[in-house]
């Protein structure tokens, strides 16, 4: 299983703003501007659901699954905000620049 908190920071290490993942596509990352497909599976619906579950707490994850939507940050290499579409089966992130 590939992990979320490994990806942010390839989307780091690659200066990118965004991360986008699919079901039946590979990560993608958004790059100067440009979406670069990664050279990785095409990532599955479960698979993303338990990256989306794995950053969240029980309670957080539980509103998620009442409201079908859930935005929220994490640190993690650096600041990211984490937004879904209304199906768990999608998942993107936008970099936020560190303050530090």
């Amino acid at each position: 299983m590939r992990d979320l908190k490994d990806l942010l920071k390839k989307l780091y290490e690659l200066k990118g703003s965004d991360l986008h993942l699919k079901a039946g596509q590979p990560p993608i990352f958004r790059i100067n501007g440009k979406l670069t497909r990664s050279q990785e599976e095409p990532l599955t619906p479960q698979e993303i659901f338990e990256m989306f579950k794995s950053v969240l707490t029980e309670e957080k994850f539980s509103t998620f699954l009442k409201e079908k939507e859930y935005d929220f940050a994490i640190e993690e290499p650096s600041s990211c905000l984490l937004y879904t579409s209304p199906s768990p089966r999608d998942l993107s992130t936008s970099r936020m620049p560190s303050s530090a």
